[in-house]
């Protein structure tokens, strides 16, 4: 149906058409986040044994992406950041299939890596970015009244049962950390909403989503969301404090605070190692021996690492010689960084590290120039990418709505700096 010759004929059905059709995009974009967060969808089907449905699900999505992207991107800009980081480092997700420990599972994970990006970049060349954080809102949102319901209503599903994390929160997860890490993304998220809101109900409904998040961040017992997503909040409130003031001293400021929440991270991730120091005994495993062991392993292979998303694997060899030594199913280095390091060697840290830098200095800058509310988001997202990959790995995978948010963010300045066309301009209006 083509609805832009139809408007000269049939107006009033071209427009429902219309709306009709981007109502359905929004409705896909809003499942496609919510699965790349592994929640509900993934881990009942999982628990199902419904794998076949999992692959068909991905499927939909990646084609899915690509077919909307290929259908907006037509007139369409991106930035130095998508051409010049985003896409070598897909490029050397591929290439590392020839040097790959199990070339078949890279080749696979290197195709749904290219998937997730395609549906990042389907997200900025279709919505504005205001929209972008309305849909990221509904997703979220249904996650923590999903995740809420289950832990109070059928506390046999949403609430761990195992001896090792009995009684802690995993609402519609598969572990509480999941759970905690997507929480503290909430609070984020609805905090920064609640803070830009026009209307006095706006405010509180997002309040209120912002305390339902801090919550289940506390049900889960997960010490490393708990740190996380009150440096978010400490953070949000120091941005609104930094405003207007010097470059170096804004820099030096979000320096300090990143900086505290980092040694607090590590701290509690090495308990173990803390309480030796104080003459304590705790049987916490200390996640510094873990990056010790990653690091010797990936010194074997420096340079372009064991291939995309292949270290891990239940068949590596020396994967395995780590989780013997630990006595530990280890299922990642828990840091993303050295999983980069691990998979692609130095060559995609320092094409990982050398994006997330730009795009730091790039939303640093945008945050001195401008005086609305969305210029706090920038800053605020890729501060979160970075605390929840100290002590987890959420980065560089099949699955990662971390990355989705570096690609929305690689492509910001032409979500700000174009206006008046669908898509491309920023309006911080509630």
């Amino acid at each position: 149906m083509n609805i832009s010759a139809d408007t000269r004929f049939l107006p009033q059905q071209a427009a429902s058409a219309r709306r009709i059709f981007v109502g359905l995009e929004k409705l896909f974009s809003i499942f496609a986040i919510m699965y790349f967060t592994n929640g509900f969808f993934v881990r009942f089907l999982l628990e199902a044994s419904m794998g076949s449905a999992l692959s068909n699900l991905n499927l939909l999505i990646y084609f899915g992406s690509t077919g909307l992207f290929a259908v907006h991107c037509q007139g369409r800009r991106f930035t130095g950041a998508v051409f010049f980081g985003v896409a070598p480092f897909l490029v050397l997700s591929f290439a590392s299939v020839l040097w790959s420990i199990d070339p078949s599972h890279s080749l696979r994970q290197a195709i749904g890596f290219f998937g997730i990006s395609v549906f990042g970049l389907y997200l900025t060349t279709r919505f504005t970015f205001r929209t972008i954080i309305n849909l990221l809102c509904w997703a979220f949102g249904s996650l923590l009244v999903g995740s809420f319901l289950l832990g109070a209503g059928a506390p046999s599903i949403g609430v761990e049962q195992g001896s090792l994390h009995r009684g802690a929160w995993i609402g519609g997860f598969t572990h509480k950390n999941e759970l905690g890490m997507n929480s503290a993304f909430s609070v984020l998220l609805f905090a920064l909403r609640a803070r830009s809101a026009t209307t006095p109900f706006r405010t509180w409904f997002f309040s209120g989503f912002t305390l339902l998040a801090f919550l289940l961040v506390l049900l889960t017992t997960s010490s490393t969301a708990l740190v996380v997503s009150s440096s978010m909040l400490a953070l949000i409130l120091f941005l609104y404090y930094l405003r207007g003031r010097r470059l170096l001293f804004v820099a030096f400021s979000l320096f300090a605070i990143v900086g505290l929440s980092v040694a607090a991270l590590v701290l509690i991730s090495n308990l173990e190692q803390a309480a030796d120091l104080l003459g304590k005994d705790l049987t916490l495993t200390g996640r510094t021996y873990l990056w010790s062991d990653s690091i010797e392993a990936w010194q074997e292979r420096p340079l372009l690492g064991y291939g995309f998303d292949a270290f891990w694997l239940e068949t590596s060899r020396e994967a395995n010689r780590i989780r013997a030594r630990r006595f530990w199913d280890v299922p990642h280095s828990h840091n993303g960084a050295v999983d980069v390091l691990l998979d692609l060697g130095v060559t995609g840290l320092i094409f990982s590290v050398g994006l997330f830098v730009y795009l730091l200095l790039s939303a640093l800058r945008f945050f001195q120039g401008s005086r609305s509310q969305v210029a706090l988001w920038p800053l605020s997202i890729l501060f979160y990418i970075l605390m929840s990959n100290i002590t987890e790995s959420n980065f560089v995978k099949q699955k990662s709505f971390e990355w989705v948010l570096l690609i929305v963010m690689a492509n910001f300045p032409y979500l700000k700096q174009l206006r008046g066309r669908v898509g491309v301009y920023v309006n911080d209006k509630s």
